[in-house]
Formats: structure tokens, sequence, C-alpha cells
């Protein structure tokens, strides 16, 4: 027997398949808006190697000007750590000139159909250490979970721009994703006590997903990082 268009069972199922199908063309939507916005913005992706890492790191990040990114990430298959420069484009070539630095494409942590989770910390005054060995990514799984710790530079307030030492505005966020929320609040942890002197703020948003994408800076987040 065929179910009637007023069966409560057929209506509830038809909405069910009409919601994936609405979730499965925003998801689509987004990452064709990141493609675009990547290949228009002006802004170019630098992948650096991990044998540079920690020589220079600090004078490496206080040397660029601003708006630029840099980023620490495990992609949604294996384990390897990777490191970015999120740069405009007019900038990239005197950057790919230094060692261990070269144009890479964007990359993506995403699980399909997963958890996000997200924070951004507050609270920090001093430049801190970058000590990238000290970040616990060990609750990450190699085959479908992700994670990004992300910092956005930008110009510091007017008010400190005349300081001795340099100042440099910074939002500083992470963004996990896996199958469960479970296993994507696991690598949130991990994360954030490896930032103890800072305080997260558990944001997890598709905004907060689309401003981590786009590396948009925000003034609510804005700490002021001195060297």
């Amino acid at each position: 027997m065929f179910l009637g268009f007023e069966d409560p069972i057929y209506i509830i199922s038809s909405g069910l398949i009409l919601l994936l199908a609405v979730i499965g063309l925003i998801k689509i939507f987004w990452i064709l808006r990141h493609k675009s916005f990547m290949e228009n913005i002006h802004f170019t992706v630098l992948g650096i190697d991990q044998d540079v890492m920690g020589k220079g790191l600090k004078e490496l990040l206080l040397s660029i000007k601003t708006p630029f990114s840099f980023e620490v990430a495990i992609h949604n298959l294996g384990n390897k750590l990777n490191y970015y420069l999120v740069v405009p484009k007019k900038r990239a070539k005197n950057l790919i000139k230094l060692d261990g630095v070269s144009e890479v494409e964007d990359y993506h942590i995403f699980h399909s159909g997963g958890s996000h989770m997200g924070a951004y910390f507050k609270g920090g005054h001093a430049w801190p250490s970058l000590d990238i060995n000290k970040i616990d990514f060990s609750k990450v799984n190699d085959v479908g979970e992700g994670v990004v710790v992300q910092m956005v530079f930008d110009k510091a307030p007017l008010k400190d721009r005349f300081r001795k030492d340099k100042a440099m505005a910074v939002n500083f966020r992470v963004l996990a994703s896996a199958p469960s929320d479970y296993q994507a609040n696991e690598i949130m942890d991990g994360i954030k006590k490896s930032f103890s002197e800072y305080t997260p703020v558990d944001v997890s948003s598709p905004l907060f997903m689309h401003i981590v994408n786009f590396r948009e800076f925000v003034p609510k987040e804005q700490m002021v990082w001195y060297s």
C-alpha cells in the first residue's frame, strides 16, 4: 500500500530528506564561496617547512606587515602538522624568497557531516613564546578529524602604535572538526589546555566557521600583543 501525502510518516520523511538536501547544498555553497574568495581576494597561502619552524618564528611574524594570518593545521586525513602564512598577494613574492617558504593550495580541515567546535582566546598581552611543540594535538585521529590554530594579525590600536616595543592586534582562534561532538570536544580540550594563560571563549556557530575560513579580523576578539 502506498503512503498518502497526508500520512505523518510521509510528511516527516519528506521533511528530513529536504533538510539533508538543504544542508548539503549549504556546504557546497560554502566550499565554492571560499574557493572563489581565496581566488579573488588577492591573498596567497604560503606553506612553511617544518624544518624552519621554531627558528626565528617570532622574528619572522614581527617582520611581516599586517594584515596576515599564521596557521598550524592538521588536515582531515593524516596527522601531519602543516604551517601556513596567508598574506596579500602583492607581498607574497618577498616571503617566497625565504628558505622553507613556498606557495601552496588552500586547505580545509572539515569532516563532511561531522561536528565542528571552535573558540577564540582573550586575556593575553605579552607576545607568546609560540612554542609549537607545546600544543597538544594528540587527540586528533589520522582519519576524519582536523584542527587549525589560527592567529590573524592586524594593525594595533592607534594608542599602541607609538610604543618602543612593537604592538600587533591579533585574533587567536582554534577550530576542530570530527565525526562526533565527543571527538571534537576532546580535540578542543587538548588545544585549550595548551594555552592556559588565556581565557577561551567557546563559539561553534556557522558564522565563526566562516570567519576562520576567510581569515577575517574581528574587533571583539582582539588582543594586543607586545614584543
